[in-house]
Protein backbone atom coordinates (compact mmCIF):
# COMPACT_ATOMS: atom_id res chain seq x y z
CA UNK A 1 0.00 0.00 0.00
CA UNK A 2 2.82 2.42 0.81
CA UNK A 3 4.36 1.89 -2.64
CA UNK A 4 1.10 2.91 -4.26
CA UNK A 5 0.91 6.09 -2.13
CA UNK A 6 4.49 6.99 -2.96
CA UNK A 7 3.94 6.46 -6.66
CA UNK A 8 0.81 8.60 -6.62
CA UNK A 9 2.68 11.37 -4.81
CA UNK A 10 5.48 11.11 -7.33
CA UNK A 11 3.01 11.32 -10.22
CA UNK A 12 1.20 14.24 -8.55
CA UNK A 13 4.42 16.24 -8.09
CA UNK A 14 5.48 15.73 -11.69
CA UNK A 15 2.05 16.62 -13.04
CA UNK A 16 2.04 19.80 -10.93
CA UNK A 17 5.54 20.68 -12.11
CA UNK A 18 4.64 20.23 -15.76
CA UNK A 19 1.47 22.28 -15.26
CA UNK A 20 3.46 25.13 -13.68
CA UNK A 21 5.89 25.18 -16.60
CA UNK A 22 3.12 26.70 -18.69
CA UNK A 23 3.06 29.78 -16.47
CA UNK A 24 5.38 32.17 -18.28
CA UNK A 25 5.29 34.68 -15.45
CA UNK A 26 7.16 32.23 -13.20
CA UNK A 27 10.03 31.82 -15.63
CA UNK A 28 10.37 35.49 -16.55
CA UNK A 29 12.99 36.37 -13.86
CA UNK A 30 15.08 33.35 -14.83
CA UNK A 31 14.80 34.22 -18.51
CA UNK A 32 15.92 37.78 -17.76
CA UNK A 33 18.97 36.48 -15.93
CA UNK A 34 19.71 34.01 -18.73
CA UNK A 35 19.53 36.77 -21.34
CA UNK A 36 21.86 38.93 -19.22
CA UNK A 37 24.43 36.14 -19.01
CA UNK A 38 24.07 35.42 -22.73
CA UNK A 39 24.49 39.13 -23.53
CA UNK A 40 27.65 39.32 -21.44
CA UNK A 41 29.10 36.28 -23.21
CA UNK A 42 28.14 37.70 -26.59
CA UNK A 43 29.80 41.02 -25.78
CA UNK A 44 33.02 39.27 -24.77
CA UNK A 45 32.94 37.17 -27.93
CA UNK A 46 32.37 40.14 -30.28
CA UNK A 47 35.16 42.33 -28.92
CA UNK A 48 35.72 44.06 -32.25
CA UNK A 49 32.16 45.23 -32.77
CA UNK A 50 31.58 48.98 -32.45
CA UNK A 51 28.87 48.50 -29.81
CA UNK A 52 30.52 45.98 -27.50
CA UNK A 53 34.19 46.75 -28.13
CA UNK A 54 34.58 49.87 -25.97
CA UNK A 55 32.63 48.36 -23.07
CA UNK A 56 34.65 45.15 -23.11
CA UNK A 57 37.92 47.09 -23.55
CA UNK A 58 37.15 49.19 -20.48
CA UNK A 59 36.18 46.07 -18.53
CA UNK A 60 39.30 44.14 -19.52
CA UNK A 61 41.56 47.08 -18.66
CA UNK A 62 39.82 47.47 -15.32
CA UNK A 63 40.11 43.82 -14.29
CA UNK A 64 43.58 42.83 -15.57
CA UNK A 65 45.47 45.59 -17.40
CA UNK A 66 48.47 43.33 -18.01
CA UNK A 67 46.32 40.81 -19.91
CA UNK A 68 44.33 43.43 -21.83
CA UNK A 69 46.64 43.39 -24.87
CA UNK A 70 46.64 39.59 -25.00
CA UNK A 71 42.84 39.51 -24.91
CA UNK A 72 42.72 41.00 -28.43
CA UNK A 73 44.81 38.27 -30.07
CA UNK A 74 43.09 35.31 -31.68
CA UNK A 75 44.14 32.16 -29.85
CA UNK A 76 44.70 33.83 -26.50
CA UNK A 77 41.27 35.45 -26.61
CA UNK A 78 39.59 32.08 -26.13
CA UNK A 79 41.99 31.12 -23.35
CA UNK A 80 41.24 34.32 -21.41
CA UNK A 81 37.53 34.34 -22.25
CA UNK A 82 36.41 32.27 -19.21
CA UNK A 83 38.35 34.49 -16.80
CA UNK A 84 36.93 37.81 -18.03
CA UNK A 85 33.44 36.42 -18.66
CA UNK A 86 33.33 34.84 -15.20
CA UNK A 87 34.32 38.09 -13.53
CA UNK A 88 31.81 40.06 -15.59
CA UNK A 89 29.05 37.62 -14.70
CA UNK A 90 30.03 37.87 -11.06
CA UNK A 91 29.88 41.68 -11.19
CA UNK A 92 26.47 41.64 -12.85
CA UNK A 93 25.38 38.86 -10.49
CA UNK A 94 26.06 41.04 -7.45
CA UNK A 95 23.54 43.53 -8.78
CA UNK A 96 20.90 41.31 -10.37
CA UNK A 97 21.14 37.63 -9.48
CA UNK A 98 19.93 37.68 -5.89
CA UNK A 99 17.16 40.13 -6.81
CA UNK A 100 15.87 38.06 -9.73
CA UNK A 101 15.97 34.82 -7.74
CA UNK A 102 14.12 36.64 -4.95
CA UNK A 103 11.42 37.61 -7.45
CA UNK A 104 11.23 34.01 -8.68
CA UNK A 105 10.90 32.61 -5.16
CA UNK A 106 8.25 35.19 -4.26
CA UNK A 107 6.25 34.17 -7.34
CA UNK A 108 6.48 30.52 -6.28
CA UNK A 109 5.38 31.39 -2.74
CA UNK A 110 2.36 33.28 -4.06
CA UNK A 111 1.45 30.29 -6.20
CA UNK A 112 1.87 27.92 -3.25
CA UNK A 113 -0.42 30.07 -1.09
CA UNK A 114 -3.11 29.87 -3.75
CA UNK A 115 -2.74 33.50 -4.80
CA UNK A 116 -2.30 34.66 -8.34
CA UNK A 117 1.42 35.42 -8.94
CA UNK A 118 1.92 39.08 -9.84
CA UNK A 119 5.25 40.21 -11.20
CA UNK A 120 4.93 43.79 -9.91
CA UNK A 121 4.16 42.61 -6.37
CA UNK A 122 7.07 40.16 -6.41
CA UNK A 123 9.42 42.85 -7.71
CA UNK A 124 8.34 45.08 -4.83
CA UNK A 125 8.89 42.35 -2.25
CA UNK A 126 12.31 41.52 -3.66
CA UNK A 127 13.26 45.20 -3.83
CA UNK A 128 12.44 45.64 -0.14
CA UNK A 129 14.61 42.61 0.68
CA UNK A 130 17.36 43.46 -1.83
CA UNK A 131 20.11 44.04 0.74
CA UNK A 132 19.43 40.81 2.63
CA UNK A 133 19.08 38.79 -0.57
CA UNK A 134 22.42 40.13 -1.79
CA UNK A 135 24.15 39.38 1.53
CA UNK A 136 22.88 35.79 1.51
CA UNK A 137 23.89 35.44 -2.15
CA UNK A 138 27.40 36.78 -1.40
CA UNK A 139 27.83 34.39 1.53
CA UNK A 140 26.76 31.44 -0.60
CA UNK A 141 29.09 32.45 -3.43
CA UNK A 142 31.99 32.85 -0.96
CA UNK A 143 31.33 29.41 0.54
CA UNK A 144 31.16 27.83 -2.90
CA UNK A 145 34.37 29.61 -3.90
CA UNK A 146 36.22 28.29 -0.85
CA UNK A 147 34.88 24.79 -1.46
CA UNK A 148 36.00 25.04 -5.07
CA UNK A 149 39.49 26.11 -4.01
CA UNK A 150 40.06 23.38 -1.45
CA UNK A 151 37.93 20.48 -2.72
CA UNK A 152 40.74 18.79 -4.64
CA UNK A 153 43.10 19.11 -1.67
CA UNK A 154 40.46 17.53 0.56
CA UNK A 155 39.90 14.62 -1.85
CA UNK A 156 43.62 13.91 -2.28
CA UNK A 157 44.25 13.59 1.47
Amino acid sequence: MTDRVRFSEFRFLYSQTIRQMGRVILWLPLLIYGFLAFGIALMHYHIFSPAAGPIVAAWVNLIKPDLANLFYHYPVHFELFPFFFGNARLAVGVITEAFLFGVFIDLLIALYRGQRPALAVSFGHALRRYFFLTVVWAVLIAVLYVINLYFNDFIEN
